[in-house]
């Protein structure tokens, strides 16, 4: 799991250099082991989660225990990628990103689209996590 966001981490600073306006810092990384319940508590008091968004999170099935790394800038969180903390093991472990930055999220889709340009990028542990914004509707 460290890896994989490490590895993602040095994608987007990649792309910061192409969207220095959109990515306008390094993400700090804070990663932790939560549960379930109180992963979804949080997310049901965020206010920058559209609603669609939310509902979808809260009502997707979730691993009991989760790794958390939450990508911020400063103070503002602006991306969960969630991990499950139970299926490590398999390596098949990334859940989903959590998005609380519209325009961030916007940006990290559209580029997951653009196979040409990722190309570009040694994809690696990180690409689930890119697959993932790929399937996200923009």
């Amino acid at each position: 799991m460290h890896d994989a966001v490490v590895r993602f981490d040095s994608f987007v600073e990649e792309l910061r250099k192409l969207a220095p306006n959109v990515l306008r810092e390094r993400f700090e990384w804070d990663i932790y082991l939560t549960n379930a319940n109180e992963l979804k508590s949080e997310i049901l008091k965020a206010n920058s989660i559209n609603g669609r968004d939310k509902q979808q999170v809260l009502s997707q099935p979730m691993p009991r225990f989760i790794w958390r790394a939450a990508g911020r800038f400063g103070e503002a969180t602006i991306l969960d990628l969630l991990f499950d903390a139970t299926d490590i093991e398999q390596g098949d472990f990334f859940v989903r990103a959590v998005e609380y930055d519209a325009g961030v999220s916007k940006f990290f889709r559209m580029i997951a689209r653009e196979r040409s340009l990722l190309r570009l990028f040694d994809l690696g542990g990180e690409s689930r996590i890119v697959n993932w914004f790929a399937k996200q509707p923009v």
